[in-house]
């Protein structure tokens, strides 16, 4: 067995924390609860309403806008840019231009039927009574295709059509029952425009189909605005191909209760519920589940709820998704989340993804998530992906009753501040706050195989019971933990941890190093552990290591570098021991310096990411170390080129 060494050098220096302020307790507990998850009811108007619950038990209906400006007051102070310019040129990939649009198929059809619904101005409504090409165009601000063909397939050619069901139609602009399917086609280089009016809460869409399946597609234009409720809703399947969309609605946009399939088209939503919905029920005992898969296509929801309402799975393969939730998830399902490709961007009010069931996000996909909740809530996260996926949320107080937050710390804001809720002080009746969760990931289990992974958060990065890594890039910077596991956390692999700032870098009940490399600075501790087992990698830690009253970490292999300005708890278990020494000057251990270790074949150059106060204690490990050591402190050029400062050797 080779005999490794530690140094303990203690020099007094004046500290500067790199994260400032945390607000946060010294607990080793979490609670992996996900509960952003929605309920729905199709009241048989084209889509129902979605109660989201969040983090804190409290429900929120599709008839809210959210709070106003006087119930949000200012926020927690919270600024970080650490993390987006360590990732800059990974972060270009969301810059480029959107290639996505009208690739979908498009299939020719021929009329051999025309409506101009210009001349249907005494009938007001025109009606389909058997299958065939239609062709409609004209203008009608009061009037309405009605289809009924059973057991045929019905094709709807829009050239050029603007069609409103006014006063005398109370009802959809397009209203299809009976049929075996209903297609739409646009005609390209031709706009359509549909609507409602307010009145038409029976049926509760623009475009309404019944019992049958719906395909849209084409190379023109519809434009669709939904007065009452929703834009577009089927009952069935619905699919759309192509085409370019311009949809309002007070409702929501797009609602296939069956099923959602986007294979193209470029897609503007201004929904005052949901973006896109798919499935329905009350409660778990009466849901219908339905699906929402993108394949491709170019889609821009800004909605008041959730941008994707599922009750059942949703797949990205492919395409470019914007979504801005107002008061909502961007992504909201009770199955799997599956996203294998694609660009996806969200600014959510509540989770950027939530789930009761898995996420997987794998190939070539991207995703920028902010939120002031959780980046994803699931059950388990896979991450297995070539592309880069960055997380940001921020902190915001949301107003609650107390019988919904006793589980957590409840405040008041009065005087221009949050404080800390008194009942004696403040009476039951206050007007209370919570602090909503705001973590990177709030899972039980989460699995990184590869892909390049960027989080800022003000709460944890990872609030877990397992994390296993043993591929990819992670850079993270919070107030809170960066890893909060409260089972284990198993390191491996080619995996590249790097820890801008965090209260505590680490912290697990068990934790497995055994490849990869980490690079931890931390305000409180480095590593926080009761079990810990070093086999391998290169780990370089910028504060303690802290195993509590009885903990051990065994080193068996790799490289350890531990700079604190404290001692910590150490351990000579394992194949490596320890050895100090101690160095009483007191001017160089500042950040910006670098640190240097030679010995025996081994040489560490690392630049100190912070100043430390009192002392600057230097623990280092290693197989391969020799019996002579030399502890430098100094400069370094661009070219890479070490100019001492300080130099110390130890035999």
């Amino acid at each position: 067995m080779k005999r490794a060494i530690a140094i303990l050098l203690s020099l007094l220096v004046v500290f500067a924390l790199v994260a400032c302020g945390t607000g946060n307790t010294d607990t080793d507990t979490n609670t992996n609860t996900n509960t952003d998850t929605n309920t729905t009811t199709d009241t048989g108007s084209g889509g129902g309403n979605d109660t989201n619950t969040d983090s804190s038990g409290n429900q929120n209906t599709d008839s809210s806008t959210g709070d106003t400006d006087s119930d949000k007051p200012a926020p927690p102070v919270y600024e970080s840019t650490t993390v987006e310019d360590a990732l800059k040129n990974d972060l270009g990939v969301f810059d480029d231009e959107d290639k996505y649009g009208n690739e979908g198929s498009v299939i020719d059809y021929v009329a051999v039927n025309e409506i101009d619904v210009s001349r249907e101005a005494n009938n007001k409504q025109a009606f389909i009574g058997k299958g065939g090409a239609y062709r409609i165009y004209g203008t009608s601000n009061d009037g309405q295709i009605y289809v009924s063909a059973p057991d045929e397939d019905v094709i709807l050619i829009l050239d050029g059509v603007s069609l409103t069901s006014g006063n005398s139609i109370v009802g959809p602009a397009i209203f299809a029952v009976d049929c075996s399917s209903v297609t739409i086609v646009l005609v390209e280089g031709k706009e359509n425009y549909l609507a409602d009016n307010s009145a038409n809460d029976g049926e509760g869409a623009v475009i309404r189909v019944r019992s049958c399946d719906l395909t849209i597609e084409g190379k023109g234009t519809l434009k669709v605005e939904g007065k009452a409720k929703n834009a577009i809703a089927n009952t069935k399947e619905l699919t759309i191909n192509s085409g370019n969309f311009e949809i309002s609605a007070v409702g929501h946009g797009i609602y296939g209760k069956r099923g959602v399939n986007i294979n193209g088209g470029k897609f503007n939503i201004d929904a005052g519920k949901s973006g896109i919905k798919s499935g329905d029920g009350e409660d778990i005992s009466s849901y219908e589940y339905g699906y929402i898969n993108v394949n491709s296509g170019s889609i821009s929801i800004d909605c008041g709820t959730n941008g994707f309402n599922c009750v059942g799975p949703v797949t990205v393969k492919d395409g470019r998704i914007n979504i801005a939730s107002e008061n909502g998830n961007g992504i909201d399902a009770l199955e799997d989340v599956e996203i294998s490709g694609g660009t996806l961007i969200f600014d959510s009010y509540k989770s950027a993804i939530a789930t009761d069931a898995n996420v997987e996000i794998t190939d070539n996909a991207n995703l920028k998530l902010i939120a002031t909740g959780n980046g994803i809530s699931a059950e388990k996260v896979t991450l297995d992906a070539d592309g880069v996926i960055y997380i940001k949320t921020t902190p915001t107080y949301e107003k609650v009753t107390a019988e919904t937050s006793e589980t957590k710390t409840r405040y008041v804001y009065k005087d221009g501040a949050y404080v800390e809720y008194d009942p004696t002080v403040d009476g039951k009746n206050a007007t209370l706050y919570i602090l909503r969760d705001s973590r990177g990931f709030e899972a039980t289990e989460v699995v990184i195989k590869d892909g390049t992974i960027g989080i800022d958060s003000y709460q944890d990065c990872f609030n877990v019971e397992k994390l296993t890594v043993t591929k990819g890039k992670l850079v993270l910077f919070t107030v809170g933990d960066a890893i909060d596991a409260s089972v284990q956390a198993d390191i491996s692999g080619n995996a590249e941890i790097n820890v801008l700032g965090a209260e505590k870098g680490i912290k697990a009940e068990a934790l497995n190093i055994d490849g990869g490399s980490l690079n931890i600075v931390a305000v409180k501790d480095a590593i926080n552990t009761r079990a810990g087992i070093i086999s391998g990698g290169t780990v370089y830690l910028f504060d303690k290591i802290d195993l509590g009253t009885d903990g051990t970490i065994t080193v068996n292999g790799g490289v350890l570098l531990m700079v604190s300005t404290t001692d910590g708890k150490q351990t000579t278990a394992g194949e490596l021991s320890f050895v100090s020494a101690v160095i009483t000057e007191r001017e160089y251990a500042l950040a910006g310096n670098y640190l240097k270790i030679t010995s025996g074949e081994d040489i560490v150059l690392v630049e100190l990411p912070k100043d430390y106060t009192e002392k600057m204690a230097v623990y280092y490990a290693s197989s391969t170390v020799g019996e002579n050591i030399t502890v430098s402190i100094g400069s370094c050029d661009s070219d890479g080129v070490f100019t001492s400062i300080y130099t110390q050797t130890i035999e």
